[in-house]
């Protein structure tokens, strides 16, 4: 049968940074991990995005000025929710 192992995480990102303005997003991970044989790990992991504000991301141009980033924008309020699973042999 193997190990288990179970986390979870609240997470704040804060991805502005200076002139860079990313945006902020708040979210919630859940991870389980399966150790079947002692050289092989099965990692899962659920994300999920509780609050994503880009609403005043900008870009500038060559010349310092601010225009709208409408890519960015767009993930304003997203729901967004992420399963990832890989596994890991050690030889």
């Amino acid at each position: 049968m193997g190990r288990l192992g179970a986390r979870s995480w609240l997470r704040y990102l804060n991805m502005n940074n200076g002139a860079i303005r990313g945006g902020e997003a708040d979210m919630i991970r859940f991870a389980l991990n399966w150790y079947p044989h002692t050289h092989v790990r099965v990692m899962s992991n659920l994300i999920h995005v509780l609050n994503i504000n880009t609403a005043n991301v900008v870009n500038f141009n060559a010349a310092g000025d601010a225009t709208a980033n409408h890519r960015s924008q767009g993930f304003d309020d997203a729901n967004i929710t992420a399963f990832l699973t890989r596994v890991q042999v050690d030889f």
